[in-house]
């Protein structure tokens, strides 16, 4: 297995205009060195991969970046030092991983010690691609379960059995699609978060994201603040993109990512 010293992150959906006053190069990839640790975010580009598969590491974790058309790899540039900041959440915990998506959080938090993770999401396809990434990496425990489905239904599911997990990552899309519907996420969180603090443990982190620039972060986080399920929580940090990609002002499509670590009180 052949590994980059390239991250990749997609950069054609943002507006031209954007590009025109050089906040993104026309590239898709960037060159980004580890020293030590946390990357260091360089300018130059990375050729391009002279195939449609190749493979990168992130903190000592291998990932599959596949290209063929409409596939998702699901590794970008802004989240590598988010995870890295999130790492002492992780170590003995047993983790829930929702909308899991490739799998980035789930392999990183067995790279820091998790005592077991789960990893829910809707697509078959995604869920295929975080076991396959899990194959790639031997040196990481095997104490991982894959569920795919709706995580709504799912999180039901786990409540009525009571469940418990010490640390979930809730990391919509801005919409997703059953093929049927399509949801936006934010609005979803009223049905959502209160599942997520029934099978929160006693003493548990709840690390929440959301992925729109149509929701200021000053809104989110006053929304979580005065949600009722989340009234006995602690607000542990806030979470915005940091390190390797910092936002840029007068951006607001680069400060989509927004998050918030929420502790569960006793």
């Amino acid at each position: 297995m052949i590994i980059d010293e390239c991250q990749i992150v997609f950069s054609e959906f943002w507006p031209n205009a954007w590009k025109e006053k050089n906040f993104l190069p026309p590239k898709y990839f960037y060159t980004q060195q580890r020293p030590g640790g946390i990357q260091e975010f360089k300018s130059k580009t990375c050729p391009a991969p002279q195939s449609h598969t190749h493979f990168i590491k992130e903190f000592d974790v291998a990932y599959k970046l596949d290209f063929k058309q409409g596939a998702d790899p699901g590794i970008y540039t802004d989240m590598a030092a988010i995870r890295f900041s999130l790492a002492s959440f992780f170590k003995d915990a047993q983790v829930l991983n929702l909308y899991c998506y490739t799998g980035a959080f789930s392999l990183f938090a067995l790279e820091q010690k998790a005592k077991a993770v789960t990893s829910i999401d809707l697509s078959p396809r995604y869920m295929t691609w975080l076991e396959e990434n899990l194959s790639h990496n031997s040196n990481l425990p095997r104490a991982h379960h894959s569920i795919v489905g709706p995580c709504l239904d799912k999180l039901k599911i786990m409540a009525k059995q009571n469940a418990q997990f010490d640390t979930i990552i809730c990391d919509p899309p801005s919409s997703s699609s059953d093929g049927k519907t399509r949801q936006n996420n934010f609005q979803l969180g009223e049905e959502l978060w209160p599942l997520l603090d029934l099978v929160l443990a006693k003493q548990g982190t709840l690390i929440l994201f959301n992925n729109t620039h149509q929701i200021t972060r000053k809104k989110f986080v006053e929304t979580v603040k005065n949600f009722p399920a989340f009234k006995h929580y602690q607000i542990l940090k806030e979470i915005k993109s940091q390190g390797d990609v910092e936002s840029l002002k007068n951006f607001p499509e680069g400060d989509y990512l927004k998050g918030i670590v929420l502790k569960k009180k006793s």
